[in-house]
């Protein structure tokens, strides 16, 4: 998720507010708001919008805990570069579950009270993004309930949900099943190929990035492909989701594209 929104920024600066589903302990969220940052301080933000908001989101306390301890090291680690501040990450605890009992279920993670924060709950937010965020089925209905009862719908063009996800995940067809069906939304889905690569570590070396730039096509004869234990291609799936448009024609259900990354 955060190579792909590193190449593609804009699908980040297309509204004012991001939220990240099932966040984990934060990795996916905190590349995707640096990658996003960069843009806006080149000047790439979209329309009016000046400065996005993220907030990841998580159910367990603990892992919550640890979400938070994360974004605070990530912030202080790009303080002098200016791409993450700690205060840009809004962290809030969200049951995905309770949207299918007509629960407000949002609950910002500072808050230790019981008491759901029922204005939160009804906020929307113009891009939903979630990275192999589910792994049961039980999980389909509460995550695409959950999208539909949060994402905006003023303006399907730029307003969307983006869910990637491991090209062999069993009941993925079921969740894009339920999302086209169950709630009525354009969803689109794309392949994405990656081109992994397992490096040789030489203890007597630096770890640098420069030592890679051989893959890119650059400094061949420096670094020879013994450098590399191994390499393979593994599929992704990106799907996106949005309210249909009315009087736009409905796209077709196939694959769209094929995306590469190395």
């Amino acid at each position: 998720m955060g190579l792909y929104f590193g190449m593609y920024p804009q699908e980040l600066l297309v509204g004012k507010d991001v939220l990240e589903l099932g966040s984990g302990v934060g990795l996916g969220g905190i590349l995707s708001r640096v990658v996003s940052k960069r843009c806006e301080n080149s000047g790439m933000s979209i329309g009016e919008v000046d400065s996005v908001r993220f907030t990841l989101s998580e159910v367990n306390r603990d892992i919550i805990n640890m979400l938070r301890y994360n974004t605070t090291v990530a912030a202080a680690a790009n303080a002098s570069s200016g791409l993450l501040e700690s205060d840009e990450l809004h962290i809030e605890q969200m049951d995905w579950f309770d949207f299918l009992v007509g629960g407000t279920n949002v609950v910002a993670a500072d808050d230790h009270s019981s008491t759901n924060a029922t204005n939160e709950a009804r906020k929307k937010y113009d891009t939903i993004i979630a990275s192999d965020c589910i792994y049961l089925p039980s999980q389909i209905k509460p995550l695409s309930e959950t999208i539909a009862k949060l994402l905006g719908r003023d303006n399907p063009n730029h307003q969307k949900a983006h869910i990637f996800s491991p090209y062999n995940r069993g009941f993925i067809p079921d969740l894009i099943q339920e999302l086209r069906d169950g709630k009525n939304m354009d969803v689109h889905v794309e392949t994405i190929e990656m081109s992994k690569y397992r490096v040789k570590f030489h203890e007597s070396e630096n770890v640098n990035l420069s030592r890679l730039n051989w893959l890119l096509g650059e400094d061949e004869t420096t670094y020879k492909r013994q450098d590399v234990v191994s390499s393979c291609t593994a599929k992704f799936l990106h799907i996106t989701a949005s309210f249909k448009n009315d009087g736009v024609k409905e796209s077709d259900n196939s694959d769209e594209s094929m995306t590469s990354i190395d």
